[in-house]
């Protein structure tokens, strides 16, 4: 598992790893810089390893652009992954009872997943009522545009946000033409892209706002949604 960060990847290198792996290669690029981790398995893990120190909150700017490239390849890697276990579990298929429509969240380390369609493209967003706006990684955007699903026109400005350690970094704000969770189909909904290719792709509540009624069936793994 361990790859200096200055070494480009290949698509190849990670084609026999699950996601558990893939998500600990990725994040040895961060731990390679000293990053002090949160979770609790991932400290667990890399203060094992005799290389790791742990030194900073923070190594953003501390990766080189192999190192971002590294990062943007595995994080494409680990969605693929994500996805195919969606399909292998048939959550992606919505249940309808009269208004209400229940879709299934795949787990994966205590975070609950939902499949989305984001202006036709299949994504997995982490279910986040805490987030006030969609948001994207620039991994996922950089996707979307050179697929053509993203346009200039879509990009509306610049909006500050608030990281984890309160620091103001400043994202690009966008419009979403069409966002499909289950068979709930939402036009033009307001997101955020984030600069860093390692963040979380969240549904929040520019999205889930657009519902009368919303709860999560955490026993049975349940979105249940009400227009």
């Amino acid at each position: 598992m361990i790859t200096e960060p200055s070494v480009t990847i290949d698509s190849k290198d990670l084609d026999n790893l699950d996601v558990q792996e893939l998500r600990l290669k990725r994040n040895e690029i961060y731990a390679r810089h000293g990053l002090k981790f949160k979770s609790q398995d991932l400290r667990d893990y890399f203060t094992k390893q005799t290389w790791y120190e742990a030194k900073r909150d923070d190594v953003s700017k501390e990766l080189s652009e192999v190192d971002k490239q590294n990062i943007r390849l595995i994080v494409s890697e680990e969605n693929e992954r994500k996805k195919q276990l969606a399909h292998e579990q048939e959550i992606i298929v919505p249940i309808r009872q009269g208004n209400v429509s229940k879709i299934k969240m795949l787990e994966f380390g205590g975070v609950y997943h939902i499949p989305i369609l984001i202006n036709g493209v299949e994504m997995l967003f982490v279910f986040d009522t805490g987030a006030s706006l969609i948001s994207i990684s620039s991994a996922e955007a950089t996707f979307l545009y050179k697929q053509g699903k993203l346009s200039d026109e879509d990009i509306k400005g610049e909006i500050e946000l608030m990281d984890a350690n309160g620091d103001i970094n400043v994202g690009a704000k966008v419009n979403l033409r069409e966002v499909t969770i289950g068979d709930q189909k939402l036009e033009n909904v307001e997101a955020t892209v984030i600069d860093n290719p390692n963040a979380p792709i969240l549904l929040g509540q520019s999205a889930l706002g657009r519902f009368g009624k919303i709860q999560i069936d955490y026993h049975n793994g349940f979105l249940i949604m009400e227009r």
